[in-house]
């Protein structure tokens, strides 16, 4: 009797010949082993319509890269960039030296003013946190995202880690996370109350500011909406931040004939050095920082009316 070796053709009893059988893999049920860093499929689909795995960004090198990239990206200086295509001038220097769109407002006009504003309330608040959430990151990713944008605006790497206030910024945060009764307070603060009613933004900013991490306990503590302890925690750290900035500014010295003390309490309730704001607003560089690129604190009468 011949041995029939396996894999070959070999007859039946009915005369019929059959052919050998291929592997099968990939059966129904099967469970396979995917990389680490894939989850679950996210929403994408290809050209035909099936479904296609993608890569979720919840932890690891890639979150690290991710937020990295946000950081770098919230610190490109639009107002300072526009400032030297329009006017050829460091805007670190003029008026408040704020590199954001207050300043940019009244250096460069209302137009200039409200597109850096728009850009860094989309651009740089809404745009990363939508990007990375079409990625099934986990909120916590998202979170550091959202701050890195922040982080980046306020400090850029770009300008020996000046910046802007980050306000648009965090504006765009809050929009992107949906807390539409944040959003609507920190426009009646700002908007209604600052800028329409009183001239002065300063003040009332300082209010939504610290008005939003207490507004976003509160809202989840009384059950008035969903607000997870992820979404608190980033608006207590922008809370953080953005008083910081305000005590920091831009690295500047205090006024050398003012007490400290005074300084820091002008920056923390007007966010300037002093108390008036036509003198701060419409201050001029020195002779002896205007060529250089490091900002300096304005030391002149004007500054101290």
């Amino acid at each position: 009797m011949a041995a029939w070796s396996r894999g070959k053709v070999r007859p039946n009893p009915a005369g019929r010949q059959r052919l050998p059988r291929a592997r099968k893999t990939g059966r129904a049920g099967t469970r396979h082993r995917r990389p680490a860093d894939v989850q679950r499929r996210g929403a994408f689909r290809d050209a035909c319509g099936n479904s296609v795995a993608v890569t979720t960004i919840d932890g690891g090198l890639i979150a690290i890269g991710v937020v990295v990239a946000a950081y770098l990206w919230g610190g490109i200086p639009t107002a300072y960039l526009a400032a030297r295509i329009e006017a050829g001038i460091d805007i670190r220097k003029y008026g408040s030296g704020n590199v954001g769109a207050s300043n940019a407002l009244v250096q460069l006009g209302t137009k200039a003013g409200v597109a850096i504003g728009l850009f860094d309330l989309i651009g740089k608040g809404i745009l990363p946190v939508l990007l990375i959430r079409a990625f099934d990151a986990s909120l916590t990713v998202q979170v550091a995202v959202a701050l890195a944008a922040v982080a980046g605006h306020n400090w850029s790497p770009y300008l020996r880690f000046t910046g802007g206030r980050g306000v648009s910024v965090a504006g765009g945060v809050v929009l992107a996370f949906a807390l539409w009764h944040e959003a609507a307070i920190s426009t009646i603060l700002i908007v209604a109350l600052g800028r329409l009613a009183f001239k002065d933004t300063g003040l009332f900013t300082l209010i939504a500011i610290v008005a939003l991490p207490v507004t976003t306990l509160s809202l989840g503590a009384l059950s008035m909406a969903d607000r997870p302890l992820e979404t608190v925690l980033l608006c207590t750290l922008i809370c953080a931040m953005l008083v910081a900035k305000r005590l920091i500014a831009n690295w500047e010295r205090p006024i050398a004939e003012q007490p400290v003390i005074e300084t820091l309490l002008c920056r923390m309730l007007w966010d300037r050095d002093v108390r008036h704001k036509q003198g701060w607003t419409e201050r001029m560089p020195n002779a002896d920082t205007a060529d250089n690129d490091t900002p300096a604190a304005d030391t002149s009468e004007a500054a101290d009316r």
